[in-house]
């Protein structure tokens, strides 16, 4: 037995990378190649809903995410597919063992899911592995050993760096997983699972880390009535995706470099999704209106040799992958999977989509969901509303009743002197915000805001800097009644972070012209 190259950090996220062995028939067709000469690369991303990747016509947004949809042009994009569980605890043994979640909870351990993907490759496979709450590849570590690696994972975890640097450490272990796995006469398997773009929401494309990623308005995992809320840790998830499509282009990148990719078999999936509608469990499907964006995750195979871009309606659940994965480099599966390869024809058609989730007591449930679920797109509507395609960024910033003055200079809606009139209520800087430091930098702020009058409506404010007006949000009430102004403007690192911002309550009406009424901000 060979000795696997194992790497312990944490990530959550949804997206599987496989390199195979044997070809595919119908949807996932290609020349069988020898077993051990295939690498595997298994990714798997966290909190991805299949809509969040899409733009207005269906495809994969190559405007958002190109690195992504250079990935899209070379696989078969499963389009019909869902998780079987909507908890990292469940999700991921299921993907690397093939198997339902049971009733009872289970830590995601080697010792609980002793024949999964790592032990039934350990003899013909190096491996470069990436675990984040998980231990499936301990198997020779006591059960104990594995719980106490899992909570050292959960204890060190540093959200702000932790996550990309866990990533960027598995991809430079690509070349040379793959040199000495050649040397030994094996194949090479690497399995990451990334904890992004989930919760909590926090970085910008650049990778920029900001404060506060507080989620108001979400309380006990649901979105408050208020739309704003949920609208914009909506946006703030799609800036999030759009860093990790820069991740996926160094991985894709590292891949090229150590010559794999042609010969590679690459899968994507996700965990599980994520919801953001107003008033609704941002990933409970009980009583949900929207459970497909939970459950309705992205899946691509790219086999080795494939150049063209393919489209399966074929249903699917992320209890295919393994078996897909061992079908493909000719390696017989254990017996009585609840999974089936999706090189198979003869698979039984699936007659619901379950779903496992938490129920009463540590316990887990099983939900049945219509298999057309998948065929909903609601919230791909919504996004296209709310965010169009591409990278836009008036479309991140430039949202609300008044969103047609965004990016215009305060000076040409200003009348009389550029100060404008006396104040008409304060702000002071959220905690937060104000410890982090990025201040006029952005791309997050963060203020309290307290009027003179209370506003008989909604009072939307914009946010001013350099001259220009960077965004318009509501100020909300938030605890005891206070009004919180949160909202993401582009990033200026060319600024100073003592660089003044200005805020102004704003009048009028959306088609008419607007008044601007200064607030004084507090230091």
């Amino acid at each position: 037995m060979t000795s696997a190259i194992r790497l312990f950090w944490a990530a959550g996220a949804a997206v599987l990378i496989f390199s195979f062995s044997s070809g595919a028939k119908s949807e996932v067709s290609t020349p069988a190649p020898e077993a051990r000469s295939t690498p595997i690369f298994l990714i798997v991303l966290d909190g991805l809903s299949r809509s969040s990747l899409l733009d207005a016509a269906g495809k994969v947004d190559a405007g958002a995410y190109p690195n992504l949809a250079s990935l899209a042009a070379n696989s078969t994009r499963f389009t019909a597919t869902t998780t079987v569980a909507v908890r990292i605890i469940d999700s991921i043994p299921a993907i690397l063992t093939g198997r339902l979640p049971r009733l009872e909870r289970r830590p995601a351990l080697a010792a609980e899911y002793p024949t999964n993907l790592f032990s039934l490759l350990r003899d013909r496979y190096a491996m470069n592995i990436l675990e984040v709450e998980s231990a499936l590849s301990s198997s020779g570590r006591s059960p104990e050993a594995q719980a106490r690696q899992v909570q050292a994972m959960r204890d060190d975890r540093n959200e702000d760096v932790y996550d990309e640097k866990a990533f960027r450490r598995f991809v430079a272990q690509i070349e040379p997983t793959a040199r000495k796995a050649g040397a030994r006469g094996l194949g090479n398997l690497h399995f990451a699972h990334v904890r992004l773009p989930s919760f909590p929401w926090h970085l910008v494309p650049s990778g920029t880390s900001y404060r506060p990623y507080r989620h108001f308005g979400l309380r006990f995992d649901t979105w408050g009535e208020e739309p704003w809320w949920s609208d914009d840790a909506y946006r703030r998830h799609l800036l999030q995706l759009q860093f990790v499509d820069e991740l996926v282009g160094e991985f894709l990148r590292a891949v090229k470099s150590a010559g794999l990719y042609e010969e590679a078999v690459i899968v994507l999936t996700a965990d599980y999704g994520s919801s953001f509608w107003p008033g609704e469990s941002r990933r409970s499907l009980t009583s949900a209106a929207h459970p497909e964006d939970m459950v309705h995750v992205p899946l691509w195979i790219k086999m080795p040799g494939q150049s063209d871009s393919r489209v399966s309606s074929r249903p699917a659940q992320t209890i295919d992958i393994l078996p897909t994965i061992l079908d493909i480099i000719s390696v017989s599966p254990p017996e009585d999977l609840d999974g089936c390869s999706l090189k198979n024809e003869a698979c039984p058609s699936l007659q619901s989509r379950v779903v496992v989730q938490p129920g009463e007591h540590g316990g887990r449930v099983q939900e049945q969901l219509p298999m057309d679920l998948t065929a909903r797109n609601a919230t791909l509507e919504r996004k296209i509303d709310r965010v169009g395609s591409g990278r836009v960024p008036e479309h991140f910033y430039a949202h609300g009743p008044f969103s047609r003055w965004v990016g215009r200079r305060v000076e040409d809606v200003l009348s009389g002197s550029p100060e404008g009139p006396s104040a008409v209520g304060s702000a002071r800087p959220h905690r937060q915000w104000s410890r982090w430091g990025q201040g006029a930098q952005g791309p997050r702020i963060a203020m309290w805001i307290q009027f003179d009058e209370e506003p008989s409506a909604t009072p939307w404010v914009a946010v001013v800097r350099d001259g220009v007006i960077e965004t318009i949000a509501p100020a909300l009430r938030e605890k005891r009644g206070q009004r919180l102004l949160v909202a993401m403007i582009p990033e200026r690192p060319d600024l100073g972070a003592e660089e003044p911002l200005q805020l102004f309550l704003i009048k009028g009406s959306e088609d008419d012209s607007i008044e601007l009424q200064s607030i004084s901000l507090q230091r």
